[in-house]
């Protein structure tokens, strides 16, 4: 499922009579698929049955004070953004040739985490549905990975 957002100009540009030189043809063969609207459809049932949006803001906001309690004020991060579950920790080496990105996420990675890395910046993306215990593994790999890199 998908959706496609356009300027109005953009979008004005295709309105006119069906088959007219306006018309925007666009599709692909698995468009307008039934078992895949139907799943789309279920998932969003989901989604509010099990209130995970509810869950969203609350994981959030658990990861927002982790993060700002235990990560921000470790010499070895600049800085941390955080926006719903989705948080970059920017990760501030001593040496313009020092990249601690992949390396802190390598090191995560053995610890049972997967995080990834921008560069020096390290990605917190987990599920919608994550648990409270599941953000504090996330966090508490996360700052063993620093050390264990900063320490090398």
């Amino acid at each position: 499922m998908s959706v496609t957002a356009a300027a109005d100009h953009v979008y004005e540009a295709f309105l006119g009579p069906d088959l007219s030189s306006a018309t925007l043809y666009h599709g692909h063969s698995f468009g307008g698929n039934a078992l895949a609207a139907a799943v789309a459809l279920r998932h969003l049932e989901l989604l509010r049955e099990r209130s995970v949006l509810e869950n969203v803001r609350a994981r959030s906001d658990q990861l927002r004070q982790r993060l700002d309690g235990r990560v921000a004020h470790l010499d070895a991060v600049g800085a941390v953004r955080l926006r719903g579950l989705m948080a970059g920790v920017e990760l501030a080496p001593p040496a313009d040739d020092l990249r601690w990105g992949r390396q802190v996420c390598a090191a995560a990675v053995r610890r049972g985490v997967l995080l990834r890395p921008l560069g020096d910046v390290v990605v917190i993306m987990p599920p919608l549905t994550i648990t409270s215990e599941e953000i504090d593994r996330i966090v508490d790999a996360l700052i063993d990975a620093i050390a264990e890199v900063t320490a090398a």
